[in-house]
């Protein structure tokens, strides 16, 4: 009897372990997939900040050449040029494409860092779901081999 007690003990106790390794496999599955799920959303976020900042600095820059272009236009009417004839409105046009360039390089690179940042946001939305697969393949894979195991030492035990 007293063997029979312990091999019952021992049996219950490995499939207690079992439970508890399969509860343990499934919440860090969990965890982990948050985490990840936490990071995409903060990088898209970025990204759409990313984006926003992009649109001010390149309205930034077409003020900053709105304004070089009417020192410009007053510097040239201060010595008398008529500033929308000849060399003076080339003057005025260059600036103001030149401006434009800029403007759209300004925005281009905000649009690049801001796509940069949404896929690393897929990326980790990629890390959640493998997460959660990865998860339920260990924590099957957990149970299972406890349920092997417990069931070895029951054959054993109950020969």
């Amino acid at each position: 009897m007293g063997m029979t007690a312990l091999a019952v003990g021992s049996i219950a106790a490995m499939a207690a372990a079992t439970a508890t390794s399969t509860v343990g496999s499934a919440v860090q599955a969990s965890q982990t997939a948050a985490v990840a799920k936490a990071n995409q959303n903060a990088a898209n976020a970025s990204a759409a900040l990313t984006e926003q900042q992009g649109r001010t600095e390149m309205q930034r820059q077409r003020n900053r050449v709105a304004q070089i272009k009417g020192q410009q236009r007053a510097g040239l009417a201060a010595s008398g040029v008529i500033v929308d004839q000849d060399s003076a409105a080339d003057v005025l046009a260059d600036t103001a494409e030149q401006g434009e360039l800029d403007a759209r390089i300004i925005k281009q690179n905000y649009k690049t860092n801001a796509w940069a940042q949404r896929t690393q946001g897929s990326i980790y939305g990629m890390q959640a779901r493998s997460a959660i697969s990865s998860g339920y393949w260990n924590t099957a894979s957990t149970l299972l081999s406890g349920a092997s195991k417990t069931m070895g030492a029951y054959s054993s035990y109950f020969k």
